[in-house]
């Protein structure tokens, strides 16, 4: 299933961007932080699509796809409804989250 020596560009930008952002999320743990301005998330949101598209993820439509499309719905209405300018980080949140991303994307050929 992770046969590194398969993996091009995009499955090291996610290993490279994950680990980023969870030692961010460690040191800014327990503590409030800024929420990103509409641009950066959209930003955001459409570089990880590119990443997840270029490495194969979306290939073909299987259950992992339907899963990530509903999460990542749900998790963007969550989102906007959220109103406050900050919030509290949680490194334990942003590792299941992690940890569920990989299962998805492990399971949607990601990392083939």
């Amino acid at each position: 299933m992770f046969i590194i020596a398969n993996w091009g560009w995009p499955q090291w930008y996610y290993i490279i961007f994950t680990i980023l952002g969870l030692w961010a999320s460690l040191i800014y743990s327990g503590k409030y932080v800024r929420r990103p301005s509409g641009a950066g998330a959209f930003f955001s949101i459409f570089f990880t699509i590119f990443i997840y598209a270029a490495g194969g993820f979306f290939d073909e439509i299987h259950w992992p796809q339907i899963a990530y499309a509903v999460l990542f719905i749900i998790g963007l209405a969550v989102w906007l409804s959220d109103d406050s300018l900050y919030r509290k980080k949680s490194f334990i949140k942003e590792l299941f989250v992690e940890a569920v991303r990989v299962i998805l994307l492990a399971n949607g050929g990601f990392f083939r």
